[in-house]
């Protein structure tokens, strides 16, 4: 998610566009006056700073060297290896997690896991 802050987002909901990059938001909200909320999809973000463009009704603003985006990387899997079927407690390690519980999400194959809980940064 990403809180764009700026002035003349209008004086009431519109419906507000925003890209980052050549990326466009998934959904985007109108808060504010000066500010717009934007749901961004983390596997096509950009992974440096990039131009921001929004646009509310005919109005268009572009700012550039504002954002910048590390995906999630994960280095390792605790336990590297289990059974196919069942259920298992695995730890992810590596960094760009994010610095606060949200509501992450982790797939294994095309199976979605059942329940994640966030420790740090790194794990």
């Amino acid at each position: 998610v990403v809180d764009v802050l700026g002035a003349s987002f209008g004086a009431s909901g519109g419906s507000p566009t925003v890209r980052l990059g050549y990326t466009a938001a998934e959904a985007s909200f109108w808060l504010s006056h000066s500010s717009i909320i934007s749901r961004v999809p983390w596997n096509r973000a950009p992974e440096v700073t990039t131009k921001i463009v929004v646009s509310v009704e005919s109005q268009r603003g572009t700012a550039a060297g504002v954002f910048s985006f590390h995906p999630p990387q994960v280095d390792k899997v605790v336990p590297s290896n289990a059974p196919k079927s069942g259920r298992h407690l695995l730890t992810l390690l590596g960094k760009n997690f994010g610095t606060y519980e949200q509501s992450a999400w982790i797939k294994v194959g095309n199976t979605r896991c059942i329940f994640t809980q966030w420790h740090s940064d790194s794990r």
